[in-house]
């Protein structure tokens, strides 16, 4: 209940998807404010981040950057990860980007989604 949670105890409450999932950042929230200079940030190195929402946990939040070739995606989520952890401590935030942080708590941290695929289709 004091807004944050403990390794090894349950969340205070439930992560209903309808108060979380999807949604935009609250206007009132220091998060938005550090995820648009995120995305700033990246988009001057050439990293376009083109997703920005809050994820089903309480205080979690996901970009997506656009798909791209494998080899250059990955040096790029190298330096996004940089990014967020800088410019979230200048916020005064706390970048958590490894998989299940907490006990209980839904979402896996930073993750990579992909696919096998040529340029037409196959």
């Amino acid at each position: 209940m004091t807004g944050r949670t403990v390794i090894g105890k349950d969340a205070p409450r439930g992560q209903e998807m309808c108060d979380h999932y999807m949604a935009p950042p609250s206007l009132t929230s220091p998060a938005l404010g550090a995820m648009q200079e995120m995305q700033e940030q990246c988009f001057k190195m050439g990293i376009p981040l083109r997703t920005r929402h809050r994820e089903v946990a309480p205080n979690q939040y996901e970009f997506a950057p656009l798909f791209g070739v494998n080899t250059s995606q990955v040096d790029q989520n190298v330096v996004v990860m940089q990014v967020i952890e800088e410019v979230a401590a200048s916020h005064g935030l706390a970048a958590l980007l490894q998989e299940k942080p907490f006990n209980n708590v839904n979402g896996s941290g930073k993750h990579n989604n992909w696919s096998i695929g040529t340029t037409c289709g196959t």
